[in-house]
Formats: C-alpha cells, sequence, structure tokens
C-alpha cells in the first residue's frame, strides 16, 4: 500500500516538474474500483463449506454421529459423539481442551443433565490421555427445543482463533 502511494506521489511530482497536468481523481478512482475487485476475490476464494474434523489447536477432533434419548424431565435429548486426538506435548482431556455448542434455529441449546442413562458416559471426556493417544466416543449431551436440525460446533476451549471450528449439522429423529 505505502509503495502505491509512493508511485503515486512520484509520478504527480514527476508529471508536475514536466509541466503535465496532476489530476489524481482518475488514478484514485482505478486503485479504489482495483482494490474492491482484489477484496471481492480474496473474499471469495476464502469460504470455505464447514468441515466435521481437522485441527483444534494441539488436538484433533471428529464429529461423528448423534444418538437421541430423552432425560429425567422426558425431554428429548442429542447426544453427540466424536472421537478427540491428544497432538500436545502434555496429558489432556477433552472436557478441558475442547468446548462443543449445539444451536437450533440459531440458538444455543442447553447442556442436558443425563443421570443413569445407559446411552451417555459423561466420564469419557473427563479422561485424561497421554500425547498422541486418541480417545474415541467422547460424548457431548444437548436437551432440544424442537425438531429442527441441530447444528454441533467444536472449538478449542482456549484459542484466540475464532474462525478456527468444526461443524456438523444433524436431522432430529
Amino acid at each position: 500500500m505505502k509503495r502505491k502511494f509512493l508511485t503515486l506521489i512520484l509520478g504527480t511530482t514527476l508529471l508536475t516538474a514536466c509541466g503535465g497536468s496532476t489530476t489524481t481523481e482518475p488514478t484514485t478512482q482505478a486503485n479504489t474500483e482495483a482494490s474492491t475487485e482484489a477484496t471481492t476475490e480474496s473474499t471469495e476464494t476464502t469460504t470455505e463449506a464447514p468441515k466435521d474434523s481437522g485441527t483444534l489447536g494441539s488436538y484433533e477432533v471428529k464429529i461423528k454421529d448423534a444418538t437421541f434419548t430423552t432425560d429425567h424431565n422426558n425431554k428429548k435429548v442429542i447426544i453427540i459423539n466424536y472421537d478427540f486426538t491428544n497432538n500436545s506435548e502434555d496429558t489432556a482431556s477433552p472436557l478441558y481442551s475442547v468446548s462443543g455448542k449445539a444451536f437450533q434455529n440459531g440458538i444455543e441449546l442447553e447442556s442436558a443433565i443425563l443421570i443413569g442413562n445407559d446411552a451417555y458416559d459423561i466420564s469419557t471426556g473427563q479422561k485424561e490421555i497421554k500425547p498422541g493417544i486418541t480417545l474415541e466416543n467422547c460424548q457431548k449431551a444437548f436437551v432440544l427445543e424442537d425438531d429442527s436440525p441441530v447444528e454441533f460446533e467444536m472449538t478449542e476451549l482456549i484459542s484466540f482463533n475464532d474462525e478456527e471450528k468444526l461443524v456438523k449439522t444433524f436431522e432430529v429423529q
């Protein structure tokens, strides 16, 4: 940007010194149009479809599938299963390394409390695992509001990169 500005100033100075006219409006308009086109092109090329598996910080996560059950209040619950691989240098647990949120109609769902339900094992996500190990079938459970699709997002628990997330949509059964 500085180089373009300096080139514009230098060109204007040379034209003035040689007795030419100095109109910067067409050049500025051309630069603005070129800049707008470049911005549009870069926006189009960086848009990617959501991924349901990949790297979140030092961890590899794969969102797999979902099952359905009911909670103690007889409300319908979705249980989302995922695999978690610790690629960090220290022991880690999914619960304290990655965060999962579920949405219906753009509104975040409440976490479900499933005590004594054989379909849900909260302890899997709490286990510490050593570097290089994969823990399969970790689970997150959410109370459903209705029968609309559920969008599940996973991010690193503590991250400065808001764009780094995994997403998978589930149809409610």
